[in-house]
């Protein structure tokens, strides 16, 4: 009898217990969230658990939250501090660290548990796709693609290069090549300079090299772990080498931006470039480059990738069209560390 009745309020007191074991947060339309406070990050508040999974909310919803043990939590002006969260008789926020306990306005809090910043990273992919036919039709093709992107605080190097090749009943149909390289210091968190380069071979345009080297300035817009996104504007000089057609030279202005989202996480990037070169001296000088498409997560680092690339030269070589577009579906391989 005395047993059971231990027991039992054993029982009840896990029972009541059991909640302090978990954090929870405070909404200011007064509903509470029980769970695992993941991380708080651009201005989103990561919880796990409970039945709704993982969820997602603005913390500026939120008024006041407990945490179980110390996270690492910083500041508006850049403090950092091992601390928990606790919510007062009153409902308000507090903050417990070593220093004491003392009320804090959330609106201070810009970072719990911030993933760590690696001084430089390294990412980019590899891409590749290939047809062939062999019957009524007799045809090969293959197109290949590849992106590195060095990151370091104040700078960004991106190098770009692809290669297309393609025959018809053993007639070459297609070949062509381009690399480009860009060198991004940036002056603060947004605004950057910088100087670039692009070489450019295509038997089928006429076009044996064009090099064009520039410099400029741009902006980012938002970098984070779902959005990445900036425009430029620059000058650059064009040196083209034809085959056949009189070889060319002249200034232009730049224009240029680039877009990466990851519209569901470690499953489906959306990706988009865009350039635009115009004249200087002769405003028909015009010839735009872009490239948009969608790379779906198979297993791991291996993805699947739909993509449009368009070009167009205002002034092509004689017997050349100014419009070229292509369209790709091909596999590859994306790597960061």
């Amino acid at each position: 009898m005395h047993r059971n009745t231990l027991l039992g309020a054993l029982l009840a007191l896990l029972l009541v217990a059991a909640p302090s074991f978990a954090d929870e947060v405070i909404l200011k339309d007064g509903s509470r969230i029980v769970g695992t406070v993941k991380t708080l990050g651009d201005g989103s508040l990561i919880i796990e658990g409970g039945s709704a999974g993982t969820i997602q909310i603005p913390f500026a919803n939120v008024r006041s939250l407990a945490t179980v043990g110390d996270r690492n939590v910083v500041l508006t002006d850049g403090t950092s501090m091992m601390a928990r969260f606790a919510t007062s008789s009153s409902g308000e926020a507090q903050i417990v660290s070593a220093n004491g306990t003392e009320a804090v306005n959330l609106a201070r809090v810009t970072a719990i548990d911030p993933p760590e910043v690696k001084a430089v990273t390294h990412s980019g992919n590899v891409g590749m796709s290939a047809k062939v036919t062999d019957g009524n039709t007799h045809t090969k093709r293959v197109s290949s693609s590849a992106e590195y992107v060095r990151r370091a605080e104040d700078n960004r190097t991106t190098v770009n290069a692809d290669w297309n090749y393609a025959e018809n009943s053993g007639v070459l149909s297609e070949r062509n090549t381009a690399l480009r390289g860009k060198y991004d210091h940036f002056f603060n968190e947004r605004l950057f300079g910088y100087g670039n380069f692009s070489l450019r071979g295509d038997k089928f345009a006429d076009l044996d090299l064009r090099t064009t080297v520039g410099v400029g300035a741009g902006y980012q817009f938002i970098e984070n772990e779902t959005y990445k996104f900036y425009e430029e504007v620059g000058v650059s000089y064009f040196d083209e080498d034809f085959a056949r057609s009189p070889d060319n030279d002249f200034a232009a202005s730049r224009f240029s931006g680039k877009l990466d989202w990851v519209i569901t996480p470690d499953k489906v990037n959306f990706f988009h470039f865009h350039e635009v070169f115009w004249g200087l001296e002769d405003a028909d000088d015009i010839l735009v480059d872009t490239s948009t498409g969608v790379r779906l997560t198979i297993i791991d680092n291996f993805f699947a990738s739909m993509q449009i690339n368009y070009k167009w030269d205002n002034t092509p070589a004689a017997g050349t069209t100014r419009g070229d577009t292509e369209y790709l579906l091909g596999l590859g391989y994306s790597y960061e560390f």
